[in-house]
């Protein structure tokens, strides 16, 4: 970042004003041809808020001699232009006070222009505290005002990398599965109890088993278990052989008691 500071003797006469409108332009326009990518901020302060702002007309004021004033920009050369930030820019009173013609912003540079001024300033305002208009450099206020409104136009840095997005959240956990059923299924996350097989085959060893049906029950018990589990509930029912597995076979020996 350079600064340049125009050369002119600024003071309460207009007539040093023109010096000061020569000089910035001459610069505005060598910087906008020999330096295409540099994005310049014009800005100056009562009578320099005044010279910048003619130095953005497009025309040479009503009134005034174009010949004793120097030509206006190219048109081209507002796109070099980020900002233009003015701080206590003397009104038309004012300038009509000193005898000069208004000061105009050019069009082309209005919407990038801010215009900074105290309250109570004459210079700028229709207040009558002349004090007010000496205390731009020490409020930190309005300085910030105008270095936040060229920031914003600047925008960020050649080569500045925007920072990444957040993380998105992590996923929730798998829901359990349900059965067809409705209910868990053994060896699911969701099972909370075990599968209960005492509920689906009473213990031999509780019944009252005559001597003449000893022979037959033992029969059915020494069946293979394929065979048992046709008559039981169908694989994947919680109570199923599948599902509870040694729990399922009763113990021949009780059945002989």
């Amino acid at each position: 970042m350079d600064v340049y500071p125009v050369n002119y003797p600024a003071s309460d006469q207009w007539d040093t004003g023109i010096d000061g409108i020569r000089d910035a332009g001459a610069h505005v326009q060598s910087t906008a041809t020999n330096c295409p990518k540099t994005k310049m901020v014009l800005g100056g302060f009562s009578q320099g808020a005044a010279v910048m702002g003619f130095v953005t007309s497009p025309a040479v004021p009503d009134g005034v001699d174009p010949a004793t004033v120097p030509k206006p920009l190219q048109p081209e050369v507002a796109d070099h232009v980020a900002a233009v930030v003015l701080f206590g820019t003397p009104n038309a009173r004012a300038m009509n006070f000193l005898g000069e013609p208004p000061v105009v912003i050019g069009p082309a540079y209005q919407a990038k222009t801010i215009k900074v001024c105290a309250p109570e300033d004459p210079i700028c305002s229709d207040g009558l505290n002349f004090a007010a208009h000496n205390t731009y450099a020490n409020d930190g206020t309005m300085i910030d005002k105008g270095a936040a409104f060229a920031a914003s136009r600047l925008g960020p840095p050649p080569g500045t990398t925007p920072p990444p997005p957040p993380a998105p959240p992590p996923a929730p956990p798998p829901r359990p599965k349900a059965s067809s059923a409705g209910g868990p299924q053994c060896g699911s996350a969701a099972v909370t109890s075990e599968c209960d097989c005492r509920r689906q085959q009473p213990r031999l060893s509780h019944l009252h088993v005559r001597p003449e049906n000893r022979a037959a029950i033992s029969g059915l018990i020494s069946r293979p278990a394929t065979a048992q589990a046709t008559r039981g509930p169908q694989p994947g029912h919680p109570r199923s052989p599948a599902c509870c597995g040694a729990k399922r076979s009763a113990n021949p020996a009780s059945a002989r008691r």
